[in-house]
C-alpha cells in the first residue's frame, strides 16, 4: 500500500546520479560526491542466511536508510522515528508491526509456491 501511494513521487536515485549522462559534457565538468552515491550490496544464491522482517525492523539504521531512499517520512510509524528509547505504546506498536511483517513474508512465500505450481502445470 505504501509503495502504491508513493508511486508518483520523484525518484531519489535519479537525483543522485554521480555524473551527467549527456554526450556533450566534458569529464572535467563531472563532479562526483561520494557521500551521495548509492551503495549496492549484492547477494549471491549460495548464501543460505535468512533475515526475517522482524530482525530488519529491529535495526533502526536499516529503517532510516529505507525511509530516506523511498521518501517515506510521512508514512513512517512513530515507533521508528524516535531516537529515544521506546515507550510502552511504541514497543507494542513495534511488536505488532514485526509480527505482521513476519506473517506477510510467510503468506507471500506460500503464494509464490502456489504460483510456481500453477505455472508449471499450465506449461505441460
Amino acid at each position: 500500500l505504501v509503495a502504491y501511494q508513493c508511486r508518483n513521487k520523484p525518484s531519489k536515485l535519479d537525483e543522485g546520479l554521480p555524473h551527467n549522462l549527456d554526450d556533450d559534457v566534458d569529464d572535467d565538468e563531472v563532479a562526483i560526491q561520494l557521500d551521495d552515491l548509492v551503495i549496492v550490496h549484492t547477494v549471491d544464491g549460495d548464501n543460505d542466511e535468512v533475515v526475517s522482517p522482524s530482525e530488519l525492523l529491529s535495526n533502526k539504521s536499516w529503517i532510516q536508510s529505507v525511509v530516506k531512499l523511498f521518501c517515506l517520512e510521512e508514512y513512517t510509524p512513530s515507533c521508528f522515528k524516535s531516537e529515544a528509547p521506546l515507550n510502552d505504546r511504541q514497543k507494542k506498536e513495534m511488536t505488532e508491526l514485526q509480527t505482521k511483517a513476519d506473517i506477510l513474508v510467510k503468506m507471500l512465500r506460500q503464494r509464490l509456491k502456489e504460483h510456481i505450481k500453477i505455472r508449471a502445470i499450465s506449461r505441460r
